[in-house]
């Protein structure tokens, strides 16, 4: 069973393997840095003791952007592995993280927007942390037809592909899909 506390940023070190570093240069992880700095840390890191530290298994992002925001403290699951448990866990939670699709994200923003008839893209953008044109790009994948929007999740339909098919009326969107598919 793991032991969650919160433990103070000074205690915490990155893992000796890493899967990939941390892209500090990235818009993402600006937005993860900002949104910390807002909100905290919303999902706690996994880590495990070695010696009077703990060493962080999942969670190198969030740890770096806390730390750039200026949090002392860091909520946190304790587990105690060998070495070979913690890559396992790292490769596993890396594997199963699934990114959220593309167009269920727009219908998400297009349902925050509704319940709030006030907000503006610009002010939504501002809220979730990301561009207002980001924001415009996404929302147009609303107007595309649902079986279109589950294509474009799937990754059958490039997303720039789908931001052009967006514009087109709903009731000739499969005409264009339908032709560019082999036969």
């Amino acid at each position: 069973m793991d032991d969650q506390k919160h433990l103070s940023i000074h205690v915490l070190r990155e893992p000796k393997v890493r899967l990939r570093d941390v892209d500090r240069q990235s818009i993402d992880y600006w937005e993860l840095r900002d949104s910390i700095r807002d909100h905290g840390i919303l999902q706690p890191l996994l880590v495990r003791p070695v010696g009077d530290l703990y060493e962080i298994i999942e969670g190198c992002h969030r740890f770096t952007a806390a730390k750039e925001a200026g949090l002392e403290t860091l909520p946190c699951l304790i587990r105690e592995t060998t070495d070979d448990e913690a890559l396992v866990l790292m490769l596993q939670a890396n594997a199963i993280s699934p990114e959220t699709k593309l167009a269920e994200y727009a219908q998400q923003l297009k349902r925050l927007m509704a319940r709030n008839p006030d907000m503006t893209q610009s002010g939504l953008a501002c809220l979730i942390r990301k561009s207002p044109v980001w924001i415009g790009k996404c929302l147009t994948l609303t107007k595309l037809l649902r079986e279109v929007q589950v294509m474009v999740d799937r990754g059958e339909i490039p997303i720039e592909n789908a931001y052009m098919l967006a514009k087109i009326p709903r009731s000739m969107q499969m005409d264009y899909v339908d032709h560019r598919k082999p036969h």
